[in-house]
């Protein structure tokens, strides 16, 4: 009925202390324990010994190093319980009753999520706990799964929104005043207090943002929506002061900006500062500096033309001259090179042409004609060795490199463009563009489609008429559309090809 979700990394010598004080509930109905191990060699065999007759506990390990979110997410794929309850390997719930409180308030008012205060032993201090953190609450699972909400996979604050995609997905909430989680607090995060607040700016900026586009993809309350950027920028605004790295700044204050210009967006016709005044978010003796925050950072746009724009991957206009200032030469280029002699490859005019054409081409490899770019290949470049088929297209706006060794079958499609599918945004002029990436030793069959941001590892088969919307790992063959991988390439295909014949 109830899985309690404990994830460990640092403190599993305080785990008996955790048991110890589940183990001592009253008056619950069936618990299941999940602990999620991320990447530690600890043998828990001697704690787990001293519960298996009482608790029934999983132990899932896992065997890289991620972040607590990540392990999170696991628990939750395996957990199968009604609800959930979160509780970290070196605390303690505060007394026996502490979830049969959880758990009666929940059910029986059948809220999403149920709240309680959390006592802090560091500082003997008791808090109100809101929707905040993880500490003291209980969770239903079918409003979870309801919504697909997860944790992003970030150093800290992933708990802070997660606890937000709850709020923007209008969650049933209550809360019960009594202290039912001991918080110890003795994270290593905060003994380096520098490197914990700019971790801090860092990761709440980027929390934000995500979860942000998260309630828009998922069609939340825009009301909610507008009210929580505004919540995200002056959360940011908070923590950019501690901040003393330049280089996280700089990353929080584009982080900010992107968050702005979606309240912008949302809610064209009131200012952020307006916004906070009206709703009194921030304190008399703090709207001076906020306000020259807000000017320093946040609302000033960097004007860019349409080359930069399409540069960082931006929507640009095709049409602009400063994007096609060479686009003319380099497709006569093209047409001249198109019109030469099928399988010349030693003709001293294609040599030129290509070296000309081309971004960059290596004096090694062939290139059959005809071959289609949308900008003349100036923005393709081919390393060594390389053999590319014919009726090759090449929509380059975005850089496309290709490695060394690399088999291009006919009729491949290489495509760096994309359009907003919004049709209010105007297809036929905004459009962006995102590099592709072919290693060594890829071989693409005939009819691939290879579309914008995609790398494909070295030495990975991509099946002919396949469409690659992802990337793809080295080593593989992968196949269909969407592309996907179907098996690693091993040591049967250096013995055989086309099923039972030898290589050699």
């Amino acid at each position: 009925m109830i899985d309690i979700i404990i994830t460990t990394h640092k403190f599993q010598n305080k785990l008996l202390d955790t048991l110890n004080s589940i183990i001592n509930q009253k008056k619950i109905p069936n618990l299941n324990i999940y602990i999620i191990d991320n990447l530690t060699n600890y043998d828990y065999s001697n704690i787990l010994s001293k519960f298996n007759e009482k608790l029934n506990i999983t132990l899932k390990k896992i065997d890289k190093n991620m972040k607590p979110g990540y392990s999170r997410n696991v628990a939750l794929s395996i957990s199968k319980g009604k609800y959930i309850v979160f509780i970290d390997s070196n605390d303690v719930f505060n007394d026996k009753y502490s979830l049969s409180n959880l758990y009666n308030k929940i059910s029986k008012e059948d809220c999403d999520v149920v709240t309680s205060k959390v006592y802090k032993k560091t500082n003997n201090e008791i808090y109100e706990n809101e929707l905040i953190g993880l500490q003291g609450k209980i969770y239903n699972r079918q409003f979870i799964e309801k919504h697909n909400i997860k944790f992003n996979n970030t150093k800290c604050n992933e708990d802070y929104a997660f606890n937000s995609l709850i709020k923007l997905h209008d969650a049933k909430i209550s809360n019960i005043n009594t202290v039912t989680y001991v918080l110890n607090n003795n994270s290593f995060t905060r003994k380096n207090k520098e490197k914990y607040y700019n971790d801090d700016a860092f990761f709440f900026a980027k929390n934000s943002f995500d979860t942000i586009k998260n309630s828009i993809k998922n069609e939340c309350n825009i009301i909610k929506i507008i009210m929580y950027c505004v919540e995200s920028i002056i959360g940011i605004y908070y923590r950019f002061k501690l901040i003393t790295n330049n280089n996280i700044k700089t990353d929080v204050t584009a982080i900010s900006n992107k968050i702005f210009k979606i309240y912008k967006f949302l809610n064209p016709n009131v200012t952020i500062y307006d916004y906070i005044k009206s709703h009194n978010l921030i304190s008399d003796n703090e709207k001076k500096e906020f306000n020259q925050y807000l000017k320093r950072t946040i609302c000033l746009t960097e004007k860019l033309t349409n080359y930069q724009r399409k540069e960082r991957g931006m929507i640009f206009n095709p049409t602009d001259s400063s994007v096609n200032c060479d686009r003319a030469k380099h497709i006569e280029l093209m047409y001249e090179f198109n019109h030469q002699m099928l399988y010349d490859h030693e003709n001293i005019t294609i040599k030129t042409l290509e070296q000309q054409m081309f971004g960059y081409f290596d004096c090694s490899s062939v290139i059959e004609p005809p071959v289609y770019s949308s900008c003349g290949c100036q923005n393709v470049f081919i390393g060594k060795k390389c053999f590319l088929n014919f009726n090759i297209t090449f929509i380059d706006d975005g850089k496309i490199l290709i490695g060394n060794n690399v088999i291009i079958a006919p009729n491949v499609q290489i495509i760096t463009v994309n359009h907003p599918i919004c049709h209010k945004i105007g297809r036929h002029n905004q459009i962006y563009a995102k590099g592709i990436t072919i290693k060594d030793n890829v071989w693409i069959g005939a009819g691939a489609i290879i579309l914008p941001g995609v790398t494909i590892g070295e030495n990975s088969v991509i099946g002919a008429g396949s469409v690659v919307v992802e990337n793809i790992p080295p080593n593989v063959v992968a196949v269909g559309n969407p592309c996907k991988v179907i098996r690693k390439i091993n040591l049967y295909d250096e013995i055989f090809y086309d099923d039972n014949l030898f290589i050699k």
